[in-house]
C-alpha cells in the first residue's frame, strides 16, 4: 500500500508466490502496477497477467479500479487484445457499423465490430449493442463460450450437469456457465450459487 505504480519491492513470500528456482528468498520481485491493485489484492496475479499481456491498461489517473464493473465495449477490447497481442486498435468507419448505438467515433467501435463479426456478440433485437452496459456474470460466460467456440452455436445444458443452485437447467445461459465452470474459469460462491 502507498507504493507508486511500477515500484519494485523485495519479498520473501507473498500471496503464495515463492522464489524462482535458484533464487534466494530475498530476490523475489513484486511489481506494483497500480496503487489500488497491489499484491494484497486477491486477484493480483490475474491482474498482473492481464497487464503483462497488454489486455488491460488501467485509467489515465494511474489507477486500476479493480471493483469497477466491466462494460460490454471494454470486454470487446479485452478479447481483441487477447487475440491480437501488441496489435494497434482497429479503426472503425461508418460502413463497418452493425449497431445503431455504436458510432464510428466510439473508441471501441472497431473491437465491437470485430467481435460481432466473429459471432461472439449479437446485440439486442432493437439493433443496439448498448456499449456502456455492465456485463452480468452469465453474459460474460456466453461471450467467452462463443469466443472459444466460433460458429458452434449456443452451449447446451443437460439437467444432470448443474453445478450451481441458482442456474436452472432450462436457463438461457446454463450451458455457457457450466462450460466456464468445467474449464475452471469460475467456481461460484461458498453457498453453491453462481449469481448469474
Amino acid at each position: 500500500g502507498g507504493l507508486a505504480a511500477g515500484t519494485h519491492v523485495l519479498a520473501a513470500r507473498f500471496a503464495g508466490l515463492g522464489p524462482a528456482a535458484g533464487a534466494t528468498s530475498s530476490s523475489v520481485r513484486v511489481v506494483v502496477y497500480f496503487p489500488d491493485a497491489g499484491p494484497e489484492n486477491l486477484f493480483y496475479d490475474d491482474i498482473a497477467w492481464m497487464i503483462d499481456n497488454g489486455i488491460v491498461n488501467g485509467y489515465r489517473d494511474g489507477t486500476f479500479r479493480p471493483t469497477t464493473t466491466v462494460s460490454r465495449q471494454v470486454m470487446a477490447a479485452y478479447l481483441y487484445r487477447l487475440d491480437h497481442p501488441g496489435a494497434p486498435e482497429i479503426e472503425c468507419t461508418g460502413a463497418d457499423r452493425r449497431f445503431t448505438d455504436v458510432t464510428a467515433d466510439n473508441e471501441f467501435c472497431g473491437e465491437i465490430e470485430w467481435l460481432a463479426g466473429l459471432g461472439t456478440v449479437r446485440g439486442y433485437t432493437d439493433g443496439t449493442f448498448r456499449p456502456g452496459t455492465a456485463l452480468s456474470r452469465q453474459a460474460v460466460a456466453a461471450m467467452l463460450y462463443r469466443f472459444e467456440h466460433p460458429g458452434e452455436g449456443d452451449a447446451q445444458c443437460a439437467g444432470g450437469q448443474r453445478r450451481f443452485t441458482d442456474v436452472p437447467a432450462g436457463g438461457l445461459f446454463c450451458g455457457d456457465i457450466e462450460w466456464l465452470a468445467g474449464v475452471d474459469v469460475v467456481r461460484g460462491y461458498d453457498d453453491g450459487t453462481f449469481l448469474p
